[in-house]
């Protein structure tokens, strides 16, 4: 899409820059010339496939920045908050408050010190805890969706909602629509394709408290299988019930719960020294907990958010 450029007016908004370009559709950097304050054009795709989670997501950001300035300090932000939207030129815009750069944009420049992880991860578990009070699961945590508060604190906000879930208004359809989460924080019982809630955001947050802290992602990869055979060999064995919780994962095991095909040696070394990272070289209790806590198969083992919450009761 070309047909906003730098400089140009549009609705009032003169356009800086081009930010950022997605799946979703492109980013801008403009200037609210009613007001002087540098925000966010969001312009989205015009596809026709595109246009109900468009529609979803505008209408989560609604209700996440009224329930914002309605119940949270002004001064306290957990999500990229909402200003606007038109449409220009039959394409749909979102305004948005400009922040930051985002999360993988800071770590890939610069080891971020552990003190400074457990403030981030503090403000994406309040971000969490404040889309689970307005019933939302986010669908898609990772670091390009963590974006900075300013350039000077550690200070955090969650964005992009194009793959969240309203369970106030999503359908039972919706809720068996696995189309969820980038693959690398992809959570267990996505990729089963089983019935699934809040957690599979946690499991997303301690993929990227590991990335943080080792520098290094836990599950990268490119498909489901291979996914699959890293977490297999990080967690161990799943329990029976999770084994037989889908044709999914029925078919990776025999009868006897035995894998049915072998996995690539440099696959077992790699999350054998991922395994070691966590177990022995994690000098931080708090972190270490919350990993330990949240990577599991099953997300009724899993550490509760408010638990997680509680393990960062001294940042506040």
């Amino acid at each position: 899409m070309n047909f906003i450029c730098p400089n140009d007016i549009v609705n009032n908004y003169e356009i800086i820059s081009k930010l950022g370009k997605g799946a979703y559709g492109e980013i801008f950097s403009v200037k609210n010339n009613d007001t002087n304050n540098i925000e966010v054009f969001k312009v989205l795709r015009k596809e026709k496939r595109f246009e109900q989670s468009q529609i979803n997501e505008i209408n989560i950001l609604k209700k996440i920045t009224d329930s914002h300035n309605k119940n949270c300090d002004s001064k306290i932000e957990f999500v990229s908050l909402f200003i606007d939207d038109f449409f220009f030129k039959n394409y749909h815009i979102i305004v948005q408050k400009k922040y930051s750069h985002n999360l993988y944009q800071e770590y890939i420049k610069r080891k971020i010190h552990s003190e400074n992880i457990k403030r981030i991860i503090f403000d994406i578990l309040r971000g969490l805890h404040f889309l689970k009070y307005n019933k939302i699961i986010h669908g898609d945590i990772k670091p390009e969706n963590i974006l900075f508060v300013d350039d000077t604190s550690y200070k955090v906000v969650i964005c992009d909602f194009s793959l969240s879930l309203d369970l106030t208004t999503c359908t039972e359809n919706d809720k068996k629509n696995f189309n969820l989460q980038s693959i690398w924080y992809r959570a267990p019982e996505i990729l089963f394709k089983n019935e699934f809630d809040y957690s599979i955001d946690l499991w997303s947050v301690g993929c990227i408290a590991y990335e943080l802290y080792f520098d290094s992602p836990l599950f990268s990869t490119r498909t489901e299988t291979d996914l699959f055979s890293k977490i297999y060999c990080f967690l161990g064995i799943p329990k029976m019930d999770i084994i037989k919780s889908s044709s999914i994962t029925r078919s990776l095991f025999n009868l006897n719960y035995e894998l049915t095909y072998e996995i690539d040696s440099k696959i077992i070394n790699k999350m054998s020294n991922h395994k070691d990272n966590l177990h022995m070289r994690c000098n931080s209790l708090t972190l270490k907990t919350l990993m330990l806590g949240i990577l599991t198969w099953d997300p009724k083992d899993r550490i509760s958010l408010e638990s997680c919450l509680k393990l960062f009761k001294k940042l506040k």
